[in-house]
């Protein structure tokens, strides 16, 4: 009686999986980390203990993009599940990992000084300078409106 259970429970991770597939709506990093975790039959605290966190609830809060993974933890799933690409299926990573010469360039191209590229984006000249001298990461937000703007 009690592999009746285990049994029932594969069989539901694989709905889910044919399920996730078949999902095409948003695809976001929580949804390609369910999609893996469920292909591997891996529950969240195993990933958690092969990933060597220590929060219980963080894939969680991922899977359910309540949380966006961090540099490290986006590469260590990139790794773990034997993907192509440095990160995890986030191009916030993969945009900004030389965020500070695409400025640059950005400019010195457009021949702007930092006061009208800062004018021109609505942001204080010294944010700028923050970003073009790596002093200060971008946030996801004006990562997001910096990609609208095709600057990156």
């Amino acid at each position: 009686m009690t592999s009746i259970p285990y049994i029932y429970k594969i069989k539901i991770g694989v709905a889910e999986v044919e399920q996730l597939q078949n999902d095409v709506k948003s695809k976001n990093i929580g949804f390609w980390l369910r999609y893996h975790r469920l292909s591997r039959n891996l529950s969240m605290q195993a990933l958690i203990d092969e990933l060597g966190l220590s929060y219980p609830s963080y894939i969680k809060n991922l899977e359910g993009s309540l949380a966006f993974p961090s540099r490290d933890v986006s590469m260590k799933l990139a790794e773990y599940f034997k993907l192509d690409t440095k990160y995890f299926y986030d191009p916030y990573f993969e945009d900004t990992d030389d965020y500070d010469k695409k400025l640059y360039n950005y400019r010195i191209i457009n021949n702007l000084t930092i006061d009208e590229i800062c004018e021109k984006i609505c942001i204080s000249s010294g944010t700028w300078y923050k970003w073009e001298t790596k002093r200060s990461a971008i946030s996801r937000r004006s990562y997001l409106k910096l990609k609208d703007l095709r600057i990156l």
